[in-house]
């Protein structure tokens, strides 16, 4: 059986506005991977786009697109895991055991992490 501990934060004012920028961040990257899928294959590519091919277009997005800076300011270990929440979600989709990726939305009552 697995077991887990649930522990409560009081965080200081800063330390919670960071921790919903990388809320905010870590959804942002979850959208774009499924904005991004849904774009290649509806531009008639087949094959399936790969992990890496997702976090190169975030790095991309991040580094050479502007209006997404902010990205910088995140750390890198916050958007991979996401495109790895992605890759878990669609694989379970292609198993039947669940339904394509849908994006993620704001909630503002539920910031729990």
């Amino acid at each position: 059986m697995l077991k887990g501990n649930r522990i409560r934060l009081y965080p200081t004012e800063e330390q919670a506005q960071t921790f919903f920028r990388y809320a905010g961040a870590s959804r942002f990257a979850y959208n774009e991977c499924v904005a991004y899928c849904k774009a290649q294959y509806q531009a008639g590519r087949t094959d399936l786009v790969k992990q890496p091919e997702l976090r190169q277009h975030l790095r991309d997005l991040r580094d050479n697109t502007p209006g997404y800076e902010w990205l910088a300011e995140v750390p890198v270990a916050v958007v991979n895991r996401e495109t790895k929440t992605f890759d878990k979600a669609r694989a379970k989709a292609f198993k039947k055991q669940a339904g394509f990726p849908r994006f993620h939305k704001k909630q503002p009552s539920k910031a729990s992490f």
